[in-house]
């Protein structure tokens, strides 16, 4: 019992603050629509938010990418832009492509035309990573951050 209740106060902090993130409906580079559930409850989503405009965010979905190990399914990474163009974040993926390593990796590039869909996950600042498992938030970090501390989360994750 007092494992228990020692587990219960350990966690209400983390469940008092969890947010459960929305079904989003974004756009791909083809132009499609794609429905994410976050519900796969063996996966874990990293959203990488990005604008063709941010100077960072290239550099920032590079050192995310390099430290997710190759070959793990488990991990599903979403950057998702915010532009409100797509043609212009075509031309920026376009661009960044060859510093992305997205190799044997789950990797999808989406539109979320002005973030319409990223309020729901209180998004403050550009760039921002959302670590999303069994629809809850895990983590979300705003700005331009050390990447140490999602490095750390996805270690001990899978």
């Amino acid at each position: 019992m007092k494992y228990f209740l020692a587990l219960s106060l350990l966690l209400t902090p983390y469940v008092a603050f969890s947010k459960e993130a929305q079904k989003m409906n974004l756009v791909n580079l083809k132009n499609q629509q794609e429905l994410v559930n976050f519900s796969k409850s063996n996966k874990t989503y990293v959203i990488q938010v990005m604008a063709s405009w941010c100077a960072s965010c290239s550099g920032a979905l590079s050192k995310l990418l390099e430290a997710i190990p190759k070959g793990n399914k488990k991990i599903t990474v979403l950057a998702v832009s915010v532009d409100d163009d797509l043609e212009a974040f075509k031309i920026y993926h376009k661009k960044n492509q060859n510093k992305w390593n997205t190799s044997d990796k789950d990797v999808r590039f989406l539109l979320d035309k002005e973030g319409q869909n990223l309020k729901s996950l209180s998004l403050k600042a550009i760039p921002s990573t959302f670590i999303i498992r069994n629809k809850i938030v895990l983590k979300s970090i705003s700005g331009d951050h050390n990447m140490s501390i999602i490095n750390d989360f996805l270690k001990t994750s899978h």
